[in-house]
């Protein structure tokens, strides 16, 4: 069948965007051309945000979007935007918030009618086309719209108005205060109360693999050995590795179980899971030495080398949830396929998965022949033997499955979530001694600093070799963890440097006091500047920007980075203490500030003494430990840099450890096992 003649997105470089060039609805991009012509016409804007491998999305699309009836409504009536999520996370973040002020939940795909002004005065996410179950259709909704705008245009500009004023009253609701000494407890006790004890995970329904819950678990079981907080973590980790959620043939997260047991997944692949599961599985690994942590990390990242890896060493977005006409055909397997495929290994496979002649994918179950692969909950731990036999049946699957048709790949590059890949690689290449991750994580650095940097401004996306939109805080947050965490993997002077700049760059241009705003001052049109202090699937910017300043402060000495940090915490403290939940990452960056102690290692990187101390950092799990190289190197800038490696030097020639915590520091040590013992104690 030939497209319809295609849209103005089709000048459009985001896959998304591109994906609606040739629905008869006329969507128009955001910009100041768009606006004007609703000033003109005198229509409101209807604003649809979503994202390439978002399934809702694709559902409004195929059931209105492409419909000749629903598209004819539209036009008459409003100037339609489309805006992907991922490109201008500014405006999803505002808008989304809106949403959830006005209707109490939130998602894609996002549906806000706005004024000429940009001010919303209606908001919802999928709407179907008829009206059913209570909900109103795009068929019964445009027209009471039409209406209100014809009629009650004042009422229409009043609501619009009281609306965009909340949330522009949301930041004026920051100050200075302490966190609550007491906070983490409260958390934890939180937390404790949602725990699923039975299949893992928090609360009773969908299920997300919420990683900063399991952070925040694992640093609070590192300070007060609560077993509850160690459980949480171990059973929730196993439960995802063994459901549904975890593609068993090729590896890597889908985005969220639709069922309490992990079950049934929504099966969007995001980048931003995968680095942060990685990192989940990581700090597990160091913190209880169990080697199914490793594995569990090396699979993850191994995915993403294999299929999100872009030939200049960006990593992709996302996949598709869905392939060749259906939500997660990709991943399903018919129970004969099975055994067509496994032969004699069949029965075999069959006691470890629970797979069903007449199915197991569907509402928790499904009798329509289909089935995702999950271990059965009876699963023990596997001897070696036994997980190498799985291993290979697994291979054969996945063998068989790349014939099928594959998902949608989006192949946008976004600094944000490359900065978090980048973190999540460098810091499993240095604790599991892996340097493939290292090597990895340094090209994609490579890539951002050469090609995503003009002027000294950081872009925020890339792709077809275009880069495009001004960065935004978590470009430039983000993209500093990544170099933090790649200076302590390689104790190459450049990345501390880089990160030095970029975080001074994000103080300038995202706020010289109090929580940083979401984006600059400057690019772009949007009807307010606002900041974003919580938790999502990802930690807020605000506080990686925290954590990298407070971290900073500690590895140069530079007070002012730690104040600056310092102010932005103290201005957020309230909110921390009021909802530690939606803050876990800026409650782990207080502790970093209460708790942080700081190691400075003088000695050559090629001597084995020096990566024998550095090994003892690497290898255990310190939550709150910055590490500092002084090599021997007399070009090193590191001393330039910073503060508190000065008088720092090898004593008697051999290669030292200086264990600092609160402003000084204690006796020197030379022999790992000294070290580690000194750091147990702390």
């Amino acid at each position: 069948m030939n497209k319809k003649p295609p849209n103005r997105l089709i000048t459009e470089k985001s896959p998304y965007l591109l994906q609606h060039a040739h629905n008869p609805v006329e969507w128009r991009a955001w910009n100041d051309e768009t606006f004007n012509t609703a000033h003109s016409e005198d229509k409101p804007v209807f604003l649809s945000i979503g994202y390439s491998s978002c399934h809702w999305c694709h559902v409004m699309e195929e059931e209105s979007f492409s419909d000749t009836e629903v598209a004819e409504l539209i036009n008459r009536v409003f100037i339609p935007v489309k805006v992907d999520r991922e490109e201008r996370p500014d405006l999803d973040s505002l808008y989304m918030l809106v949403c959830q002020m006005l209707t109490g939940r939130g998602g894609w795909p996002l549906t806000i009618i706005l004024t000429p002004e940009m001010n919303p005065f209606f908001a919802a996410t999928y709407i179907p086309k008829y009206s059913r179950s209570g909900s109103a259709g795009l068929m019964d909704l445009i027209p009471h719209i039409e209406d209100l705008w014809k009629h009650r245009r004042n009422d229409v500009y009043n609501s619009a108005r009281s609306i965009i004023n909340a949330v522009a009253s949301l930041d004026n609701k920051t100050g200075n205060a302490d966190i609550d000494a007491a906070i983490s407890d409260s958390a934890f006790s939180q937390l404790s109360s949602q725990y699923d004890s039975r299949n893992g995970g928090f609360g009773e329904g969908a299920k997300f693999p919420n990683v900063l819950n399991l952070m925040f678990l694992l640093g609070y079981w590192k300070k007060s050995g609560n077993k509850l907080a160690r459980e949480m973590v171990r059973r929730t980790l196993k439960s995802m590795r063994h459901g549904g959620i975890y593609d068993h043939a090729g590896s890597g997260y889908h985005r969220y179980a639709v069922d309490p047991e992990w079950k049934v997944p929504h099966f969007e692949k995001m980048l931003y899971d995968q680095a942060l599961l990685s990192m989940a599985y990581n700090y597990a690994y160091l913190a209880f030495g169990d080697d199914k942590y490793k594995r569990n990390c090396f699979e993850i990242l191994d995915f993403v080398l294999r299929e999100m890896t872009s030939p200049n060493g960006g990593f992709y977005t996302s996949f598709d949830a869905d392939s060749d006409g259906g939500e997660g055909k990709y991943y399903l397997w018919r129970y004969d396929e099975l055994g067509y495929i496994l032969k004699n290994d069949f029965i075999f496979f069959q006691d470890f998965y629970d797979i069903r002649m007449e199915g197991n994918f569907g509402e928790h179950g499904g009798d329509n022949g289909d089935n995702i692969l999950f271990f059965k909950k009876n699963t023990v731990p596997l001897r070696k033997e036994t997980a190498d036999h799985i291993s290979r049946c697994l291979e054969a699957l996945l063998l068989e499955r790349e014939k099928r048709a594959r998902p949608f790949r989006d192949e946008k590059i976004l600094v944000d979530w490359n900065g978090l890949m980048i973190a999540a690689l460098a810091l499993a290449g240095k604790s599991l001694n892996e340097k493939k991750y290292i090597e990895s994580a340094k090209k994609a650095a490579g890539f951002i600093r050469s090609f995503m940097i003009e002027d000294g401004v950081l872009f925020h996306r890339y792709i077809d070799g275009e880069k495009a939109i001004q960065g935004f805080l978590d470009d430039y947050a983000y993209f500093s963890w990544g170099l933090l965490e790649l200076y302590e993997a390689t104790f190459d002077d450049s990345y501390l440097t880089e990160a030095v700049k970029i975080s001074k760059d994000m103080v300038v241009l995202f706020g010289e006091t109090g929580p940083f705003y979401i984006k600059s001052e400057h690019p772009g049109i949007q009807p307010l500047r606002h900041r974003e202090l919580y938790d999502t699937v990802t930690p807020a910017g605000n506080s990686v920007a925290i954590m990298n300043l407070l971290r900073l402060g500690k590895m140069t000495g530079r007070s002012d980075y730690e104040s600056r940090a310092r102010n932005a915490l103290e201005s957020i403290a309230s909110n921390i203490n009021a909802q530690p939940l939606a803050h876990l990452y800026a409650l782990m960056a207080a502790e970093y500030n209460r708790n942080s102690v700081e190691v400075v290692i003088a000695g050559s990187i090629q001597d084995q003494e020096t990566a024998d101390i550095i090994g003892v950092l690497n290898e255990n799990f310190f939550p709150n430990c910055t590490v500092v190289l002084v090599p021997e190197d007399t070009s090193a800038v590191i001393p330039e840099i910073s503060e508190i490696v000065k008088d720092k030097i090898p004593l008697n020639g051999k290669s030292t450890a200086y264990v600092c915590r609160n402003f000084s520091c204690l006796k020197p040590v030379q022999k790992p096992r000294d070290l580690l013992d000194l750091m147990k104690n702390l």
